[in-house]
């Protein structure tokens, strides 16, 4: 079996689609063509590679069909992306990840939408970006989520890096406050560091570790990568761990497959530059932002702002 680096996987809409335009087969026979590959649990990857599965509806012999599912992919041996429809199946996502297939979720490209995000919540509550404060949760420093933060601190008033390892960060804070004038500070104090932050984006600590610190209890924390669970009781701020995006890229916009998927899987293994390039020529774009309970309303974020002033 070839090999192929991203594999897109969608269920069966139509006739047509396990076959070639240009087919000129009775419909008699293409229909046994499909009863076979039903059968035998054969996929069909087709002109744009796209591997279609033989299968309309998964509730009926659900477990059969996942069984084919898991072994073409097994074999097909790639990063795999599951159309919105089958990603619903979480028996069969369960099934997948148990089995080692990897499957793309977009939480990568996540990150790189920070700046969008931020920008989304200075819309809608009509702040200035240029006077935000903003904190970021960060243990590994990785090129690209120091790349991040130099562009988010640029463009704020003031940045916050809460870490446990404080000496890989100060030659950044060094770089912003000498080359840019941005003031930076870098800090592991449990008990004061999140305690008056308003803006917090957490880049990687986990739910055990975040719940560590003290919180502002009317923060806005942006947190669409880990999506942790906030312990606080006393926490009656917003936690945004979701979002919707839309772009002007037009072939990006497919409705068996999220955007955010399309996106992480055509843009996997480029650097940040290209990433950043890609969302601003495409004007790759904040929509809504998502919390425990659904959609945040622009009402929410504003009433949240106005405890933080």
């Amino acid at each position: 079996m070839y090999q192929i680096n991203i594999i897109y996987v969608k269920e069966l809409t139509e006739l047509s689609e396990i076959f070639s335009k240009y087919s000129k087969l009775p419909v008699f026979l293409k229909k046994f063509i499909l009863y076979f590959k039903k059968v035998f649990g054969i996929a069909t990857i087709n002109e744009n590679g796209i591997c279609i599965v033989p299968y309309k509806n998964m509730e009926k012999f659900l477990k059969i069909k996942m069984y084919y599912i898991r072994n073409i992919l097994l074999k097909l041996n790639s990063q795999v992306i599951l159309s919105n429809y089958l990603d619903s199946i979480e028996e069969l996502r369960q099934k997948l990840i148990n089995s080692n297939i990897k499957l793309l979720v977009g939480t990568s490209f996540s990150n790189y939408l920070i700046p969008e995000i931020i920008n989304y919540i200075c819309k809608v509550t009509n702040k200035k970006l240029q006077e935000q404060e903003i904190t970021i949760l960060i243990k590994q420093p990785n090129t690209d989520n120091l790349k991040l933060i130099s562009s988010i601190a640029k463009n704020v008033k003031e940045i916050k890096i809460v870490t446990t390892n404080i000496l890989s960060f100060q030659k950044l804070e060094k770089d912003l406050e000498d080359q840019f004038g941005v003031a930076c500070q870098i800090t592991n104090n449990k008990r004061k560091s999140l305690a008056k932050s308003k803006i917090i984006v957490n880049l990687d600590f986990s739910e055990e570790f975040f719940n560590r610190f003290t919180l502002n209890t009317n923060a806005i924390v942006i947190d669409v990568n880990k999506k942790i669970h906030i312990s606080s009781k006393a926490f009656a701020g917003i936690h945004v761990c979701e979002y919707e995006l839309i772009t002007d890229n037009e072939h990006m916009i497919k409705n068996e497959f999220t955007i955010r998927k399309l996106y992480e899987s055509r843009l996997f293994g480029k650097n940040y530059e290209y990433i950043r390039k890609i969302i601003e020529q495409e004007n790759v774009r904040i929509t809504n932002l998502i919390g425990i309970n659904g959609i945040i309303h622009h009402s929410e974020f504003i009433q949240v702002t106005k405890k933080l002033n």
